[in-house]
């Protein structure tokens, strides 16, 4: 049949009464609708390149669907519900999508089509990471900042008149005694921006006695002596209880000069107690004396001639424990 041909039918009775003979029937005019291809196709919003988390809608658009289900696929295994859009924010770097549909229309030929497939780009977001630095710095000082994020960021200082920082490189340069941020800032890129930043504290320079041979380090008192230490190691000796400086100062011996004979009698001035306690180690840092309870009756006759470091330990008339330090010369 061919659309809009016409059927009927012409019937002749067989009863000798029949008046007339014949009768035609009602006609059919036939309504005859060639075969539908149907199509799919998928658009994305707000596109195929994203940051990561961002929620993406994709719709579907069909053509001779008549009322279409469709499902959903994420790298081949099906996803969504039987709905013309599917939504997600948890898409990775080269994922697939792409929709399956299932035709309504009777003449549907075939019954399905696959949409054209939409593969991401997604980008991660930017970090500032964790910003790294000396400090304290000293007046004058100069350090470069760091930062473990991504490149291409710029330095800013909360306090210029406390220090300012090249936006650039990161070169920090102290200029007053008091306490600022010195801020890494990422402006570009997904999730931007994104800022991270290390308080730095600035001192005035009396604070610090440089050394070494070209005045690069600092001088500390560690553990009751005095050690040149690189810049960027004070923060870790501070932090353990180091003395940015000379050690205390010590008592004054009772035999002078000093250096002083090896046959002298070991004695102090100006110890609030009594009795105190006294270490004294070698120059290689060996353990040569410790008395407790020393009253200033000790001969050094057993001490080889050389030079030694002394720490005296005593509590003061409050209760409080104090411990000074010294250099004792001892010659034959």
């Amino acid at each position: 049949l061919a659309n809009g041909d016409v059927v009927s039918v012409v019937m002749t009775s067989s009863l000798a009464c029949a008046s007339p003979a014949t009768a035609a029937s009602n006609s059919i005019t036939m309504a005859v609708t060639g075969t539908v291809a149907p199509s799919v196709s998928i658009g994305a919003t707000p596109g195929n390149t994203i940051c990561t988390g961002t929620n993406v809608t994709f719709t579907a658009t069909p053509t001779n669907g008549g009322t279409p289900s469709y499902q959903w696929k994420l790298n081949g295994t099906n996803v969504g519900s039987n709905s013309s859009t599917y939504q997600n924010a948890s898409l990775a770097n080269a994922d697939v999508v792409t929709v399956v549909l299932t035709s309504s229309l009777a003449c549907a030929s075939p019954a399905t089509a696959t949409s054209n497939s939409i593969t991401m780009t997604v980008n991660p977001n930017v970090s500032a990471g964790l910003v790294n630095g000396i400090t304290p710095l000293t007046v004058g000082m100069t350090s470069v900042y760091t930062s473990t994020g991504n490149t291409g960021g710029s330095w800013s200082s909360t306090n210029n008149g406390i220090a300012t920082v090249n936006a650039n490189t990161g070169q920090v340069t102290a200029v007053n005694a008091g306490i600022t941020n010195i801020t890494y800032t990422i402006n570009t890129g997904c999730g931007s921006p994104q800022s991270a930043f290390k308080t730095l504290t600035v001192i005035s320079s009396g604070g610090i006695i440089t050394c070494g041979t070209k005045s690069e380090k600092i001088l500390v008192c560690h553990n009751g002596i005095e050690i040149c230490i690189a810049r960027e190691a004070l923060p870790a000796h501070l932090d353990h209880g180091d003395v940015q400086g000379h050690c205390p100062a010590s008592e004054t011996l009772i035999t002078i000069p000093n250096p002083q004979r090896k046959n002298a009698q070991l004695r102090f001035y100006g110890i609030e107690s009594g009795s105190f306690d006294v270490l004294m180690t070698d120059a290689n840092g060996k353990l040569m004396v410790n008395l407790r309870n020393y009253r200033n009756n000790w001969g050094m006759s057993k001490l080889a001639p050389g030079i030694y470091f002394y720490q005296l330990i005593y509590q003061t008339t409050k209760g409080e424990q104090q411990r000074k330090t010294g250099k004792l010369i001892i010659i034959d």
